[in-house]
């Protein structure tokens, strides 16, 4: 089904995790409201399309994770742009085209983790101070002429396994068992 559009009430929300399911279609404007979220899972969903716009204005986003969808748009300008602490972004398998935002070569020093192979982005796309600052990088090899390790179509290349991978949204952005999580540590009885 749809991403509900009701779903730009929750304007306490802080954490949003959908990943793993059947949406379709395009992120609803509404969920541009939603000024309270921090982390986005959109991951694996496989027919999620369209823009992203609608999370251009959410200003304590830290980590979005979109891997494995047909979103095909140009990453936003303002995406991430008023952030001031760790970025955690991954577009990794979609069909983002262009270039990326003057943000993230201003936060490449900000930003831990960055994913944008398997898109159409332009080619160069992945300027070196993104190379030099950002410590986990993956991007396709036309994207990326400065990284150690990019990722290649060519699968004979023996490349691909590090391109090819299902995160786990929790710890990568830091939330397995942190505040988030009132129940860590304590048993259950």
């Amino acid at each position: 089904g749809r991403l509900p559009s009701w779903g730009g009430n929750l304007t306490k929300l802080r954490l949003l995790d959908l990943s793993y399911n059947d949406f379709t279609g395009e992120i609803p404007s509404a969920f541009s409201e939603l000024r309270s979220l921090e982390h986005i899972s959109l991951q694996h969903n496989a027919d999620l399309r369209g823009p992203i716009s609608a999370f251009e204005s959410l200003g304590n986003m830290s980590s979005l994770l979109l891997y494995g969808n047909n979103f095909s748009s140009t990453i936003p300008e303002g995406l991430f742009s008023n952030f001031t602490g760790q970025i955690f972004a991954d577009f990794g398998h979609n069909n983002f085209t262009g270039t990326l935002p003057e943000t993230f070569t201003r936060w490449a020093s900000d930003t831990s983790y960055l994913a944008i192979m398997a898109n159409n982005f332009d080619d160069g796309v992945i300027d070196d101070v993104i190379c030099e600052e950002v410590p986990k990088l993956f991007a396709d090899c036309g994207s990326c002429p400065c990284c150690k390790t990019c990722c290649d179509d060519d699968s004979t290349s023996g490349k691909e396994g590090i391109c090819h991978f299902d995160l786990d949204f929790y710890i990568l952005a830091g939330l397995r068992c942190s505040s988030w999580w009132f129940v860590c540590g304590v048993r259950s009885f």
